[in-house]
């Protein structure tokens, strides 16, 4: 047999704790959209502030549409004569490392062939905080890049250009004219 009356007691200890975890989601929600709200940076912002914040063997490189680029300045010589170099990436907005991992930052280790002017990445370290903070969303390793040309006046060929020196250029003889 039931007993009704610590039944009755049970319904109503419930009811209260429905109407408590009610009005605990309420004033969550009240208090998360009064929270102050810090303004996105603009992208001059957040070039300027990777220029403060990340150590002085980073240096700005530019500013893509979508990401503050910084190049370090440690150069590695492959035995098959490119150039390693690790870029910076800071993100205007989050995107996602395997569909569920948030990232803002990345660092690609980028391979630069200067005779072929062409560019690949071999290794993306990707994180969860701005400038390399915070636990690590997801690496990509490749072992075989896929090396492409840059786009004229991107990020990439200011990169390319600044890793491969400028091949001296010759110019043609001069044609002597024939005495008449």
């Amino acid at each position: 047999m039931i007993n009704t009356f610590a039944f009755t007691r049970l319904s109503a200890a419930s009811s209260v704790l429905c109407a408590l975890f009610g009005l605990a989601a309420i004033v969550l929600s009240q208090t998360v959209a009064a929270a102050p709200q810090t303004p996105p940076l603009s992208m001059d912002e957040l070039y300027a502030q990777g220029q403060r914040d990340l150590p002085s063997s980073w240096r700005g490189v530019g500013k893509s549409h979508d990401a503050a680029v910084f190049m370090h300045q440690d150069r590695r010589r492959e035995s098959d004569g490119r150039i390693a170099v690790w870029l910076h990436r800071e993100l205007m907005a989050q995107e996602y490392f395997e569909k569920e991992k948030p990232y803002l930052s990345l660092r690609e280790r980028l391979l630069a062939d200067c005779k072929a002017g062409r560019l690949g990445i071999t290794d993306v370290t990707y994180y969860g905080e701005r400038f390399a903070k915070g636990a690590v969303a997801g690496t990509s390793k490749y072992a075989a890049p896929e090396m492409k040309d840059p786009v004229p006046d991107s990020i990439d060929d200011q990169i390319l250009r600044n890793l491969c020196p400028a091949k001296a250029r010759q110019a043609p003889a001069q044609r002597q004219k024939a005495p008449q």
